[in-house]
C-alpha cells in the first residue's frame, strides 16, 4: 500500500490559487513505521491578487514565493502543474487534516478510482472538548493530544503541517484507531 500524507496553503478559500504544495509518499512496516519513499515540495504564485489575510496565517507573499522558488523549472501556477497529479496517481490512500478542503484544488480524476481518503481532523472529530460538547480539533491540538513534539509557531506551512499530520495518523496506527 501506498500512503501519501499531503498539504496547501492557499491564497484564500475555495477557488483561490495554491500558494505551496506539499505531499510524501511513504510504505508502513510490519512495526506500523513509516517508509519514506517521496518527497513533492512546490510554491506557486497566485493567479488572483494576493489576501493579505491569507499572507498573515502563513506568510506567503509573490516575494517570498519567488525567494522560494529561486531557479526552478516547474509551472508558475498550481493549476498548470501536471506532475502533481503524477505524483499522487500511485497512492493507495490519500491522508490529510482537513483533506477535503485540500482535495477541492485537486484534479480528482488522477487519483486512483478507489483511493482511500482519511481526514486527521474528522477522524478525531470526538478528543477535543468543546464546553459540553466535541470541536473539530486544529492539528495543533491534535499534535498536543497524541504528545508529538512541535513548534506552534512552523505550523501554516505545508511541508510542516504533512510531516506532524503524518506523524498523527503513524500514531493512530499504532494506537489502533485507525485500520489500513
Amino acid at each position: 500500500m501506498i500512503y501519501t500524507v499531503l498539504d496547501t496553503e492557499t491564497n484564500g478559500f475555495q477557488n483561490s490559487s495554491v500558494l505551496e504544495f506539499y505531499a510524501v509518499k511513504f510504505k508502513i512496516d510490519d512495526d506500523k513505521d513509516p517508509i519514506n519513499i517521496k518527497e513533492f515540495h512546490r510554491y506557486y504564485y497566485a493567479i488572483e491578487k494576493y489576501n493579505p489575510y491569507a499572507a498573515r496565517v502563513h506568510g506567503l507573499t509573490h516575494s517570498k514565493i519567488t525567494e522560494y522558488r529561486k531557479n526552478c523549472k516547474y509551472p508558475e501556477y498550481f493549476r498548470d502543474d501536471y506532475e502533481v497529479n503524477e505524483f499522487l496517481s500511485d497512492s493507495d490512500y490519500i491522508i490529510g487534516h482537513n483533506i477535503s478542503f485540500d482535495l477541492s484544488f485537486i484534479d480528482r480524476s488522477c487519483l486512483k478510482p478507489d483511493v482511500k481518503i482519511i481526514c486527521t481532523m474528522k477522524t478525531n472529530n470526538k478528543v477535543i472538548r468543546r464546553g459540553r460538547g466535541y470541536k473539530s480539533p486544529k492539528l495543533m491540538e491534535l499534535a498536543e493530544h497524541y504528545n508529538i513534539y512541535h513548534y506552534e509557531e512552523n505550523f501554516h506551512g505545508a511541508k510542516y503541517d504533512s510531516q506532524i499530520t503524518m506523524e498523527v495518523f503513524i500514531t493512530m496506527l499504532k494506537q489502533n484507531k485507525l485500520f489500513c
